[in-house]
């Protein structure tokens, strides 16, 4: 029989496309993903998120703000009302190198906690001091144990409250560990001189991923729909706002275990919720 009388064989190109994805996506999640306590968690926000804008005219500023709040609720995040004190700090300066070493040197006791805690930091703490950076950002986090209890404390002019662990995860064992990492605050400065020309919603959603979880922004995503490219050297490749690729990876964050007993526990987590979702929007 002539080849071209041959009946054509089906292939499974389902099988093998999800297949395929489930590999770009949690290479994606082990590539950005920054991690630096020795437990090895992927560290997200436990609290609502309060962004701040600060050296930009109030219309601009509002803009990014609503952005970054327009993320967290993407996240699953509540965001601070009107007043709140920010633990999304965004500071523009056209010397962020200058104001980057002023800020570790006139506060040594915060910076060196954060370093002391974490195994990777000093090294994070030698890029955000580099010179050269559009955008740099310093993540505080903690452990916490997940399970704490409010006291009020009595003084002469009142009382306040603190909180404090009474216990361990109870579920924590070979595949959960006794507690979780989240951060506290993301200190994020932008340096003007470099920025350009400038899509203000899309630096808005770069801020937000940035700051809503502990990205590696020197990991490679060239070849990935996601606002992590917004500085790319073509312009014609440049994003303009949140990917449901990003939406997605921000959503199973915030949604997987927080108490994973390691970081490939955490990542597999991660990368298995996003998968599904990606999926679910082709």
């Amino acid at each position: 029989m002539a080849q071209d009388d041959a009946e054509p064989t089906q292939l499974p190109p389902v099988e093998v496309t999800a297949q395929r994805l489930r590999e770009v996506v949690q290479a994606f999640v082990a590539d950005v993903s920054e991690v630096h306590e020795r437990g090895g968690q992927i560290a997200r926000f436990d609290t609502r998120i309060c962004p701040g804008v600060v050296n930009l005219p109030a219309n601009i500023a509002q803009t990014l703000n609503d952005r970054i709040a327009s993320a967290a609720h993407v996240a699953g995040r509540a965001v601070g009302g009107p007043g709140c004190v920010p633990n999304v700090l965004v500071i523009f300066t056209d010397d962020s190198d200058r104001l980057a070493n002023e800020l570790a040197d006139a506060h040594p006791s915060a910076f060196a906690f954060y370093v002391t805690l974490n195994q990777n930091a000093e090294s994070a703490l030698t890029a955000f001091r580099a010179p050269g950076e559009t955008v740099r950002v310093w993540y505080m986090a903690r452990e916490t144990t997940g399970i704490e209890q409010a006291f009020r404390i009595g003084r002469p002019r009142g009382t306040f409250a603190v909180r404090a662990p009474i216990g361990l995860y109870p579920n924590s064992g070979r595949l959960s560990a006794a507690h979780e990492t989240v951060i506290t605050r993301s200190l994020i400065i932008v340096d003007t001189s470099r920025l350009g020309p400038i899509n203000p919603q899309a630096l808005g959603d770069y801020l937000a991923m940035v700051s809503l979880a502990r990205i590696d922004t020197r990991a490679s995503t060239a070849h990935l729909d996601t606002i992590l490219n917004l500085f790319s050297d073509s312009d014609a490749a440049r994003p303009q706002g949140l990917s449901p690729w990003d939406k997605a990876y921000l959503k199973s964050l915030y949604s997987a275990r927080a108490n994973s007993a390691s970081t490939g526990l955490h990542v597999r987590d991660i990368a298995n919720r996003m998968t599904r979702r990606v999926t679910d929007t082709q």
